[in-house]
């Protein structure tokens, strides 16, 4: 064994201060990330009002978002592969905060989409190398409680930016406001990707760390050999997935068109799924 391999083996594990810390500011940066995009629902009556927009235009621009990802999160996947997670956490997290800043600089329905556009390329693929990062900084049973926090940062980002029109009720008079609320949440992407992106510089100097399982070759034509139970589980996804999110768009404005709720009561009906 060389002396270098023996000075890598003969250091500490980081403690378990350093690893929760570490997962605090990539959760934050998820908090950021689900923020921002929950941040469209309760909008989206002055949208309309103000902007002009219809429902389908509307629809585009949470839809917009999720367009990328069919493609985009296996390639971010192969990224956080090739160059690394600590700089793939850097990049994606930048992506979100870019497409939220273009979203709100103007109420054109073509810049706005495409920001949404750039927002969801980072969000989803940031999403997938927050949970790398915690599949190397966590093991045994530490790990299913560490995936558990972290989704609970999540869901507290979209809480609190369905219920904004509580506590930010003074916002609401214009359609940009609460958007630069979302932005300045959405900087947590960055902001947590930095500083993950540094503890992890320097614990790689100074502690052993674990690693990411290893990537097995992507073969495409193994698609065709998965059994009918895989198939039905993708099917049961997307018709989840294909009512939820729609819903959860329009959720605050139905409830407020259908049944006359407040915006801030349409909100917190809508942030019951999350809490």
């Amino acid at each position: 064994m060389s002396t270098a391999e023996t000075l890598v083996d003969s250091r500490p594990q980081p403690g378990k201060m350093y690893r929760w810390l570490v997962l605090i500011f990539v959760s934050l940066a998820m908090l950021g990330n689900y923020y921002f995009y929950d941040a469209l629902s309760p909008i989206a009556d002055l949208l309309s009002k103000q902007l002009g927009f219809t429902d389908a235009n509307i629809g585009l621009l949470q839809g917009i978002y999720s367009f990328p990802n069919i493609f985009t999160v296996v390639i971010g996947g192969i990224i956080i592969d090739r160059i690394g997670v600590r700089r793939s956490t850097l990049i994606f997290g930048v992506l979100c905060f870019v497409g939220a800043i273009i979203n709100v600089l103007t109420g054109k329905l073509w810049l706005m989409a495409l920001g949404r556009l750039i927002f969801g390329m980072g969000a989803e693929s940031l999403i997938v190398a927050v949970s790398t990062v915690i599949a190397v900084w966590f093991k045994g049973r530490e790990l299913s409680f560490a995936f558990g926090l972290n989704l609970t940062f999540a869901r507290i980002g979209s809480f609190l930016a369905l219920n904004s029109p509580t506590w930010a009720k003074a916002a609401y008079v214009n359609w940009r406001y609460p958007f630069l609320i979302g932005v300045g949440f959405c900087s947590l992407c960055v902001v947590g990707s930095v500083i993950y992106f540094l503890m992890d510089a320097y614990a790689e100097k100074h502690y052993e760390l674990g690693q990411a399982g290893q990537t097995d070759k992507i073969v495409f034509k193994d698609l065709f050999q998965f059994g009918a139970s895989y198939w039905y589980i993708v099917a049961l996804c997307i018709v989840f997935y294909s009512g939820i999110f729609p819903f959860q768009t329009f959720a605050v404005k139905f409830f407020m068109d259908a049944h006359g709720t407040t915006r801030e009561f349409g909100g917190f009906l809508s942030s019951a799924r999350c809490s």
